[in-house]
């Protein structure tokens, strides 16, 4: 036998704030007039499932409004006019049920909507400026021509809304959204990386859309980000990384060297730990119970060669979207052969001073031939000597071509997409 829900008096004001009270517009409106104003309207946790708040059903309303003593002519619960919907400016809404409602041009300034349920919600043209809606339910909520800006969207769960020009930035989303969250199993929800994916997907199309095409890159790294994490173990191998890195971070921390440089050391220590885990999780070397876990997730499963490829397009080019990393990689090899060439000492200086054909070990000798072998250009001065020396500038001569054609691809991606 369930419980029955608590008795509900709209002016008894110690009944607004029992959790789970089904409220009805008509009710929700009756508070507000009571309230005199929405702001601070206390309906923590009631339940407004499928309520219809939109512009038509609150016409009737509006229409046998009348005021009270000292009220205005204007009822509370309008902010311009009936065509304009609901006023819930300030209103306290945290962890209220707003599954399903209608709240289309509905005025939510400053809103108090923190971990609230507004999925399958319709708030199409809605006013949500500056509302706080962290860690709320969005899935597939209609948010089409909605305004969010310097809205606190912090771990909100994206996975199937509909966006159309919504009023959105990136700084309004945080580091990652709640979808991505929960599939690494660091929200209260259950997610995973395809939906986080999906979620991304959405974003950057509505970033596209209006024009943050700076927003729109970051969305697109995101979601080459949850497709490379489709073919990796999931949400185990993830914990058993965390908990690993922190345990690590921990003792780390506690050595006895200054308070900085412990930090650092730390820190430093944990991404070279949190590397190495990666590893061994994709070449297999991991506990049995992480294994038996993986395995017994439905969906979740390793794909190697795809990881690989994934990880290789987001290391060399950042998805094709940071310009700056074949040039990175580039200064990376020509150093790296110009060390392998100055200890071998296999590169013929023609100088003048030089004796001909005299292999130097010279380090701006070996780099500057490893500048015109990585460019292709190649100097009479200085030529390589023995099979090993021939192979290893052939070699780099093919990974300096291979890099300028990331870079200019990634460079005309980036100027195409601004």
């Amino acid at each position: 036998m369930t419980d029955k829900p608590p008795a509900f008096d709209c002016d008894d004001p110690t009944t607004w704030r029992h959790e789970g009270v089904k409220i009805d517009l008509l009710r929700l409106l009756k508070l507000i007039e009571k309230n005199r104003t929405p702001v601070n309207l206390d309906l923590h946790g009631c339940s407004m499932l499928n309520i219809d708040a939109r512009p038509q059903a609150l016409q009737p309303h509006a229409d046998a409004y009348v005021p009270r003593r000292g009220s205005a002519a204007k009822p509370p619960w309008l902010w311009a006019r009936a065509e304009r919907g609901v006023n819930l400016t300030e209103a306290h809404l945290e962890y209220a049920d707003l599954e399903g409602a209608h709240l289309e041009q509905a005025r939510l300034w400053n809103a108090q909507l923190e971990s609230t349920d507004l999925g399958l919600a319709h708030l199409e043209h809605a006013r949500l400026w500056r509302a706080h809606l962290r860690h709320a339910d969005l899935r597939l909520a209609h948010l089409e021509h909605a305004q969010l800006w310097e809205a606190d969207l912090h771990g909100a769960f994206w996975y199937g809304v509909y966006l159309e020009r919504t009023g959105l930035r990136r700084e309004h989303l945080g580091p990652a959204i709640g979808d991505e969250l929960a599939a690494k199993g660091r929200a209260r929800h259950s997610s995973t990386f395809h939906s986080a994916r999906e979620a991304y997907m959405t974003l950057k199309t509505n970033f596209d859309s209006i024009g943050r095409y700076d927003d729109a890159s970051w969305a697109y790294v995101k979601e080459q980000q949850m497709e490379k994490a489709m073919h990796f173990p999931t949400t185990p191998g993830h914990r058993w990384i965390r908990r690993r890195v922190r345990r690590g971070h921990r003792r780390w921390l506690k050595r006895k060297p200054a308070r900085l440089g412990r930090f650092v050391r730390a820190s430093i220590l944990g991404r070279l730990q949190w590397a190495w885990l990666h590893l061994c999780l994709l070449v297999g070397f991991s506990p049995s119970d992480i294994k038996s876990r993986i395995r017994a997730k439905k969906g979740e499963y390793i794909d190697r060669p795809r990881w690989l490829r994934n990880w290789a397009y987001e290391l060399l080019t950042g998805y094709g979207e940071r310009p700056h990393m074949p040039v990175v990689w580039a200064a990376v090899v020509v150093l790296l052969f110009a060390l392998i060439y100055a200890a071998a000492g296999n590169i013929a200086s023609g100088d003048v001073g030089a004796l001909e054909g005299q292999p130097t070990h010279s380090p701006i000798t070996a780099l500057v031939h490893s500048i015109s072998a990585f460019a292709t250009i190649g100097f009479n001065t200085l030529e390589p000597q023995g099979w090993g020396a021939r192979l290893l500038t052939a070699i780099e001569a093919m990974l300096g071509i291979g890099l300028f054609a990331l870079f200019v691809f990634t460079l005309g991606n980036r100027m195409r997409r601004s």
